[in-house]
């Protein structure tokens, strides 16, 4: 039921998206006298006198937002996660009317879920096409060691958002911990933004600063339009590393949370375009 449901949301949201209602503006040229208009708005008022003058306009499309041109999607498919990244899996594959879209699954192993997810089929079957094919499947997860195999294969450039679903809940071991830190910084340096997705109350609430008052401050993150600061919860290096590399998590339960999300992202996305492009004038 909820993936139908997942579907009618998202046909509703290809018709917004690739029919955008167009403003526009009148931009006046005052390099000649518009006689026609000015005639036209003079005659009715003042009989016959030309007290008021008109000049020609032209209408001048406001600026669109931007939107982002690719989304790579890194999705933890251990014990507690499966099902869960399974949904946003299938979800942002079904984006791809809009922006280019990639995947990785991991839990011990990375692999790369793109041609298991754009190919036919319901969302059972291609879920069944990737758990077959999958290196490692509802097992542990070691988040590090997948980012340093992501890194060698995955397209990633300053138009990329990428996001990465996990509970939070990875291995910490020292090597893990370094591919964790080296790789995160990797992907901040090369994407546009990267964005955690968490079903996860605690997960999300450790990082919206729980226990603030014995916790030192690790950074800030961005969610909405809110700016949320990161205190450290037990794990400094792991906690550090998301508020050093990582812009924004959502809090995600629900199939309106994803495409409110997403509505978020587009808004900020056109913001943070026009306050460039202020900026370059």
């Amino acid at each position: 039921r909820q993936i139908r449901e997942l579907d009618e949301l998202l046909e509703r949201l290809a018709r917004r998206w690739l029919t955008p209602d167009e403003a526009f503006r009148e931009w006046p040229r005052r390099n000649r006298l518009d006689v026609h208009r000015t005639l036209r708005h003079n005659l009715p008022r003042y009989g016959g006198a030309v007290l008021q003058f008109r000049w020609p306009v032209k209408e001048v499309p406001l600026p669109q937002p931007r939107r982002p041109s690719r989304i790579l999607v890194i999705g933890d498919v251990s014990h507690s996660m499966a099902h869960y990244v399974s949904v946003l899996l299938y979800f942002f594959h079904k984006l791809n009317f809009q922006f280019v879209v990639e995947s990785y699954v991991f839990s011990e192993s990375a692999t790369y879920a793109t041609p298991y997810l754009n190919g036919p089929g319901t969302f059972e079957e291609k879920v069944q096409r990737l758990m077959r094919g999958a290196r490692s499947w509802n097992a542990g997860t070691r988040f590090g060691t997948a980012l340093a195999e992501i890194a060698r294969h995955a397209a990633v450039d300053d138009q990329t958002y990428v996001f990465i679903a996990t509970d939070g809940k990875v291995t910490l071991t020292p090597d893990e911990q370094e591919n964790i830190r080296l790789n995160m910084a990797a992907l901040r340096r090369r994407a546009r933004q990267v964005i955690f997705l968490t079903p996860s109350a605690e997960f999300s609430g450790a990082l919206h600063g729980a226990g603030r008052s014995r916790q030192r401050r690790l950074g800030t993150f961005y969610y909405g339009p809110h700016e949320v600061p990161v205190w450290s919860m037990g794990s400094p290096l792991w906690y550090g590393t998301l508020a050093r590399y990582a812009d924004r998590l959502y809090l995600i339960r629900t199939l309106q949370d994803l495409i409110d999300m997403v509505e978020n992202l587009l808004i900020s996305s056109g913001e943070e375009e026009r306050r460039n492009h202020h900026g370059t004038v």
